[in-house]
């Protein structure tokens, strides 16, 4: 499941400045803002990072191998048809158990401006974007085929009456 490289970033920063995060002092104080952290190399494509098998692979190859090696790269702004596609895949249509997590909003991981921010973010993960744009457009353009052919999550043996 791959997910907006701008929302991926904005999330990460906003959560490692609550109190959920335990470090979260040393990580507002080693970034002051949004561009601070931005401004961090190895916070940079981590989708790329995590999905090369080395360091500074083409964006392109791994896009291919990715293609090869996985039956099914869903999104996180497509989520519900993601894990319906992914559990017809497995045989499965029982609707799974989701544990939502919010990051609290406080006074420390406020970010405005993310329109703005939004090109300065692309342009310092274009490799995740790239990969991003890659299986998010592929998925959209599949998924009326796709939809058509899933049948709709059962419930769970515990939503049962």
């Amino acid at each position: 499941m791959l997910r907006d490289p701008v929302a991926r970033l904005i999330s990460d920063y906003r959560y490692q400045r609550t109190p959920a995060h335990p470090p979260f002092r040393q990580f507002i104080e080693a970034f002051p803002d949004l561009a601070s952290y931005l401004a961090c190399k190895p916070e940079q494509n981590k989708m790329h990072h995590y999905l090369s098998r080395y360091p500074g692979q083409p964006v392109d190859e791994v896009i291919d191998e990715v293609e090869r090696e996985f039956t099914f790269v869903g999104t996180q702004e497509a989520y519900e048809f993601s894990c319906r596609a992914l559990f017809a895949l497995l045989g499965r249509m029982e609707a799974p158990t989701i544990y939502a997590r919010k990051t609290e909003d406080n006074t420390d991981n406020q970010v405005d401006g993310t329109a703005v921010l939004r090109e300065e973010i692309e342009a310092a993960n274009a490799l995740d974007v790239k990969i991003y744009r890659h299986f998010s457009d592929r998925l959209e353009s599949l998924r009326q085929a796709i939809e058509a052919d899933l049948p709709p999550f059962l419930p769970r043996d515990d939503q049962r009456p």
